[in-house]
């Protein structure tokens, strides 16, 4: 009886703990980056944080509109989708993503695998290397493209914070 007693509680700090150190959330995405010229990034991303012993790390999957220029001194006149996945352990993060751009009644598409340093894929500086590019007419043809974007959620936030 005295051995059952003395676990109860550390079951619960147990499972308590693995609950608040494991989690799956929807986080609006921003982002800036540089793909031959500036563009920006608007969506929404879906994080799963999983910080216990040596599994501290994340992953996540999105969604964005893009707001690219087509030179240094244009508007933000090419727009497009982008999606993808990727994964992050410690400071180091990895993924995968497709880019579709639309200007002047064009389009392009790329593939690009990414490397970068994360936050718990809540905050992310990456480089992408263009391995496919269906379309060299449209301007936008640089096989590589650096951002950072950041993800808002005020359970990431106070989950950091809280640490």
């Amino acid at each position: 009886m005295c051995f059952a007693i003395t676990q109860t509680p550390n079951a619960q700090t147990s499972n308590e703990q693995t609950k608040q150190n494991e989690f799956l959330t929807i986080a609006p995405r921003f982002g800036v980056g540089i793909h031959n010229y500036t563009n920006l990034e608007v969506g929404i991303s879906s994080i799963y944080i999983n910080n216990r012993g040596l599994a501290f790390g994340a992953a996540s999957a999105y969604t964005v509109f893009i707001f690219q220029q087509s030179d240094w001194n244009s508007s933000f006149n090419t727009y497009g989708v982008k999606a993808g996945l990727q994964s992050s352990w410690s400071i180091f993060m990895w993924g995968l993503e497709w880019k579709t751009l639309f200007a002047n009644e064009e389009n392009d598409n790329y593939l690009s695998p990414k490397i970068g340093l994360s936050l718990m894929d809540i905050f992310n500086v990456e480089y992408a290397y263009n391995v496919l590019n269906t379309n060299n007419d449209i301007q936008i043809n640089s096989k590589h493209q650096i951002g950072i974007n950041i993800n808002l959620n005020k359970k990431l936030y106070t989950y950091i914070f809280k640490e």
